[in-house]
């Protein structure tokens, strides 16, 4: 599906612009639990800054936790997703 653009100072002219799919709450929640996953592991590659790499767990453990994921899979960082269309619909959990 396309919406219409009016080309701003080109009278009668339209651009159609595919619509842009709406981010859900649980695409942005697992998108962050992927980006601390990475900058976890960055950070333990790097064996730089434990005290950060502490901290990134934490979050990663919290929100894990608030995702719904098991003990075991928070800490075997065992996290899976399934995805429709682009979205994520659900989180596979234990």
């Amino acid at each position: 599906r396309a919406t219409p653009l009016v080309v701003p100072g080109v009278p009668g002219v339209l651009n159609c612009v595919p619509d842009m799919p709406r981010v859900t709450e649980l695409d942005k929640r697992w998108n962050e639990l992927m980006g601390l996953c990475r900058k976890e592991q960055e950070f333990i590659e790097t064996g730089n800054h434990p005290k950060v790499t502490k901290f990134v767990a934490k979050a990663i453990d919290q929100l894990a936790r608030e995702l719904g994921f098991a003990e075991r899979q928070i800490a075997e960082r065992e996290f899976r997703a399934e995805r429709d269309a682009g979205h994520i619909v659900r989180v596979i959990t234990e």
